[in-house]
């Protein structure tokens, strides 16, 4: 049984990142919104390659997601569902590689966060990111300063290895935990 402290994270996540309509629960439509905001903020239109592949990417990672997670099958993912999976995944896999859409997902987050297109994140990109999410720019700098440790930038790999922090962890001072920005 997944603990408290691990499912408040998974919880975060949900509401924060992926439950994009606030209705309770994530669909398509959540990843049709995401698709949207992202080409907003990146300046992409309807059409442009970059807007297409993130486009299929996005719907890439909700079918996998759905396949995963979606006990029912009803196209519709609850935040009992989303921490059972991760519950699931955790106790099946430990510390291997996540699921493929977890995998997606982890690029696709690091791509859209890393504006300056380097292969690494800053304070101001990681800020301006999280504040796009409803973070104050206090709370997302003070995160970035905890997942980077008091380093200018992370990583790709770095970056990795704070996601799976996050999902793995039971330690509430691991740097990882603030990848998601503040829980």
């Amino acid at each position: 049984m997944v603990s408290e402290f691990r499912k408040k994270k998974f919880i975060h996540v949900f509401t924060t990142f992926f439950d994009t309509d606030k209705s309770g629960t994530i669909t398509k439509e959540d990843f049709d919104q995401a698709t949207q905001k992202v080409a907003e903020v990146k300046g992409w239109a309807d059409g442009d390659p970059d807007f297409e592949k993130i486009k299929d990417g996005h719907q890439k990672v909700w079918q996998l997601l759905k396949g995963q997670a979606d006990a029912d099958d009803d196209g519709v993912i609850t935040q009992d569902e989303w921490v059972t999976m991760w519950d699931s995944l955790i106790k099946d896999q430990g510390t291997s590689e996540p699921p493929e859409w977890a995998s997606r997902n982890c690029k696709y987050m690091f791509q859209f966060i890393d504006t300056g297109s380097d292969d690494a994140i800053d304070e101001k990109e990681f800020v301006a990111a999280y504040s796009f999410y409803g973070f104050s720019e206090e709370d997302a700098s003070e995160a970035f300063k905890k997942v980077s440790s008091g380093k200018e930038s992370i990583t790709f790999e770095e970056f990795q290895e704070l996601w799976k922090e996050f999902f793995l962890s039971e330690d509430p001072e691991a740097p990882g935990n603030y990848i998601y920005g503040p829980l």
